[in-house]
């Protein structure tokens, strides 16, 4: 902040509090919040509009994957749609608030979506890719990472299963958090959250 000194337009746009803090985000969401200043220069307006722009395609994101792990959890992709993805503390938090999680749960769900559709080779492209992006999403904010375990924990299990692939069967919090119920679709540096309403239903068969 000394750099642009405290007449800044900019410095005064953030409370005084933050000035001096480091930002508590990843190398991915810094490289386009660069991105984002590179375009937009000193104008404020045009950076608020650049940053939602990210945040609703993170909301195009969530939207792509929470139906698809709706039906491999045999849920109403429609009723989890809506909870997960058009309620109000989504919009008015994600996208009005311009918070990038809405960048990290889309790179983690569809991660989630992808690594899901693997078979038994560790080397399965669908397995790796899905690896990828929940890395990526942990690039916009750490705790994406946690993601990456539940995957590998889903994928272990099934490859242990004897014969022919089957129905993934929940077993516990950690396979639940994978995929068996639908993963969390808001989550908050406050703390605030909202889950998709898998979270609120017993345990369910997920489709590998």
């Amino acid at each position: 902040m000394a750099a642009f000194g405290v007449d800044d337009p900019l410095v005064r746009s953030i409370p005084t509090i933050w000035r001096d803090i480091g930002a508590p985000y990843g190398p991915l969401f810094l490289l386009l919040g660069r991105g984002v200043t590179a375009v937009s220069g000193d104008d404020v307006l045009l950076g608020m509009y650049a940053h939602r722009a990210l945040a609703l395609l993170g909301l195009a994101g969530i939207v792509w994957a929470l139906p698809r792990l709706a039906r491999r959890c045999r849920l109403d992709a429609g009723l989890v749609l809506w909870l997960g993805a058009a309620n109000p503390l989504v919009l008015f938090h994600l996208v009005s608030g311009m918070h990038n999680e809405s960048l990290m749960l889309a790179l983690m769900l569809i991660g989630i979506e992808v690594g899901l559709r693997a078979g038994p080779s560790v080397l399965d492209p669908r397995l790796l890719a899905g690896a990828v992006l929940i890395t990526g999403a942990s690039a916009v904010k750490l705790p994406a990472l946690l993601a990456l375990g539940f995957l590998g924990v889903t994928w272990a299990r099934r490859r242990a299963e004897p014969g022919p692939p089957r129905r993934a069967r929940s077993a516990g919090p950690a396979a639940s958090a994978a995929g068996c119920r639908c993963p969390p679709t808001s989550v908050s540096s406050a703390g605030s959250s909202a889950s998709s309403p898998a979270s609120a239903t017993t345990p369910t068969r997920c489709s590998p």
